[in-house]
């Protein structure tokens, strides 16, 4: 956001070096996996935080170079979804914050006000008005898609990965391509709380609540639903063509799914606090009464 704020507030100094911008933003996904991937796996987007529980879980072996990358156990449990994504929003939130407070004399400086089809699509991201929403969509689908099928490769001991310590690298430098390549049509979000976050932050510091009606609600459909849709279509597409492995549940067989469905049952208690069904589940599955996700 500030490399963006930066560019447009200050032309004179930076006359259209958009390049700014995309190193910007790939520098800072790098280090935000450098910084927190040793506490939490690096998980800083929901669009990849929700297929890797779906076809890797344990992102860790992916993202942080801090853990052992030999690890390709699958199984990120889905009760921890809901707190990675509100600390996800609550992160791009801060961020938001931070750098309208640092721009804002720049901002009023060069607009006159906090305008949300100038600045303020610096902050979040909004599709050009020319463009149109089938077109939009499909850009941040495709992107997320990319971004995702990319991770997993990654992630893959089968498949060549990277030494200790690149993942964060060569991650950063997919963010700038792809926002170099795919970014003019929409702004590039391909992270659903990198739009949501500094969208609220606008909002907070006065660019009003205008901003979430524009381009047709875009925040909904696009920064959100765009961008899951394509990370989860990622997965398929790399499962179904490069990873073939029983962990993923492309390769499931019909018992496998079966135990799947009881392990997803018992996180679905567990998250709910239902501890005694819980445990007599949990029995059951210890037992071989009833299959479990490792049959």
């Amino acid at each position: 956001m500030s490399s963006n704020l930066a560019v447009a507030t200050g032309e004179a100094q930076h006359p259209g070096i958009y390049q700014n911008m995309y190193w910007g933003w790939g520098l800072a996904v790098m280090l935000g996996i450098y910084i927190s991937g040793g506490s939490s796996g690096a998980h800083l987007n929901p669009a990849v935080s929700i297929p890797l529980w779906i076809y890797v879980s344990c992102v860790t072996p992916s993202l942080s170079a801090a853990r052992h990358l030999t690890n390709t156990q699958r199984g990120f449990p889905a009760r921890k979804l809901p707190v990675f994504v509100l600390f996800q929003i609550l992160g791009a939130f801060t961020g938001g914050l931070i750098a309208i407070a640092i721009y804002r004399d720049a901002i009023l400086y060069s607009d006159g006000g906090l305008i949300g089809s100038s600045t303020g699509i610096q902050i979040y991201t909004q599709p050009k008005d020319y463009v149109k929403p089938a077109t939009a969509f499909f850009t941040e689908f495709a992107g997320t898609a990319i971004l995702v099928c990319s991770i997993l490769a990654l992630g893959d001991d089968s498949n060549s990965p990277p030494g200790a310590g690149m993942h964060a690298f060569i991650i950063g430098l997919l963010t700038i391509a792809l926002i170099m390549s795919l970014g003019s049509n929409t702004g590039g979000c391909f992270n659903p709380v990198r739009d949501f976050g500094p969208r609220l932050a606008a909002m907070a510091m006065g660019y009003g609540t205008e901003i979430f009606t524009a381009y047709h609600n875009w925040w909904i459909w696009g920064a959100w639903g765009a961008t899951i849709s394509g990370g989860i279509a990622g997965g398929v597409l790399y499962d179904t063509c490069i990873f073939k492995g029983g962990e993923s549940p492309v390769n499931y067989t019909p018992k496998k799914w079966q135990g799947k469905a009881n392990e997803g049952k018992l996180d679905f208690l567990q998250m709910f606090r239902q501890h005694t069904q819980a445990r007599n589940l949990e029995t059951a599955m210890e037992k071989g009464e009833v299959e479990n996700g490792g049959s």
